[in-house]
């Protein structure tokens, strides 16, 4: 991990890093739902880094059959899922997640605040390593596809960009963030 890495470059031993943990915000009087899910779905920049081939109305479907009311977040919201709340503040965006009883969506800031809450939470990593973003996955689902260029996001030392998929324009252009709706119930499954 790069945390540790920089922790035996400074000379601090024995350096286990730790999830980062949010306050709540809300308890189930102030929750905006009762029993509520978020789903955070918006494009990336890099393709390669979000998630496609879900059919996110049967993913919406199947989480109401369950109980739970869904609002999609987000800024950049390209496919309407949802009840959209468009989360400007972050203020706002902690709030909503803070309430939440699960969370499903991209590597970004909201399943980052997700997992500091540790909500349940099923997450999509594409070419980026799970490992570098969380040092604990407790209650936490990923999605990922392996291929032969593995986490190839990380090949570019100092960069927080990373690097394109290796495969652009290639018929293996995005088959480690391709998935289907399928996956994504059988990880809801697994975290309720």
């Amino acid at each position: 991990m790069i945390i540790a890495w920089s922790a035996e470059f400074c000379g601090i031993k024995d350096y286990k890093p730790s999830r980062p943990v949010l306050s709540p915000l809300v308890d189930n009087k102030t929750k905006l739902f009762r029993r509520y899910a978020v789903i955070h779905i918006d494009e990336r920049g890099q393709p390669h880094r979000g998630v496609h081939g879900v059919n996110w109305h049967k993913v919406r479907e199947y989480l109401e059959s369950k109980g739970y009311f869904v609002v999609q977040a987000g800024l950049y919201i390209h496919e309407t899922v949802a009840i959209e709340i468009n989360t400007q503040s972050v203020g706002l965006l902690k709030f909503l997640i803070a309430g939440c009883d699960m969370f499903i969506g991209v590597d970004s800031a909201p399943a980052h605040i997700a997992v500091a809450y540790n909500k349940p939470s099923v997450l999509f990593f594409g070419s980026v390593n799970p490992n570098f973003i969380h040092p604990d996955l407790t209650n936490v689902k990923v999605i990922h596809n392996s291929c032969d260029k593995e986490y190839c996001w990380h090949t570019k030392a100092g960069s927080v960009e990373g690097v394109p998929c290796f495969y652009e324009g290639t018929e293996k252009y995005l088959q480690c963030c391709t998935t289907n709706e399928n996956i994504v119930i059988d990880a809801i499954n697994e975290l309720i």
